[in-house]
């Protein structure tokens, strides 16, 4: 009997992303086995003599990430998420500043309220981003209060990268990961 499973390795840093999209993959794709790897884990297995030849997904950026985004031959680029492919390595990064308008992040929030995600996902997380983009040190010169909305600015960054990266493993699983991994 032909055993077509394929191995694919998973580097991430938001738990939660991983494991929805690892249960997609999981429940929809019997044919692929995932490795998770930290990006510890990543690093050091690219110091290591030996070399892979299994497909490897970077959710998120990472330092290794990073070096990937210029040579990526772009598949997907839209609402500040990009999954793109270089050789056996893939990235689906997201980009937060790249939401330019209320109405093109409202557009991105119908779609992920479609998503099966935790609801906490699925808020308006718009407008408490745009306020205060001025830095730390600005913020601790304005006093203790403004250093405290800056430091809830960073939570919803978080949150709103979070529901960016959702929505592009879901776009990943359903229009690029079968190409991808044959």
């Amino acid at each position: 009997m032909f055993d077509d499973t394929k191995t694919l390795i998973i580097v991430y840093k938001n738990e939660l992303v991983f494991n929805y999209f690892r249960k997609i993959i999981e429940t929809f794709k019997k044919n692929i086995k995932i490795i998770s790897w930290s990006e510890k884990i990543y690093l050091a297995q690219m110091k290591s003599p030996k070399s892979f030849n299994n497909k490897v997904v970077f959710l998120g950026s990472f330092k290794g990430a990073k070096a990937l985004e210029p040579i990526l031959d772009v598949q997907y680029d839209e609402y500040g998420v990009k999954f793109g492919v270089a050789g056996n390595r893939s990235l689906l990064i997201v980009h937060p500043k790249s939401i330019e308008s209320k109405e093109m992040y409202l557009e991105l929030l119908d779609k992920i309220k479609e998503l099966n995600i935790p609801e906490v996902y699925k808020k308006d997380y718009y407008i408490e981003y745009k306020k205060g983009a001025v830095g730390f040190s600005e913020k601790l010169d304005q006093g203790f209060d403004n250093l405290m909305l800056w430091f809830k600015r960073l939570r919803v960054r978080d949150k709103l990268e979070s529901q960016m990266l959702f929505y592009g493993a879901t776009v990943l699983f359903n229009n690029y990961l079968d190409g991808y991994v044959d």
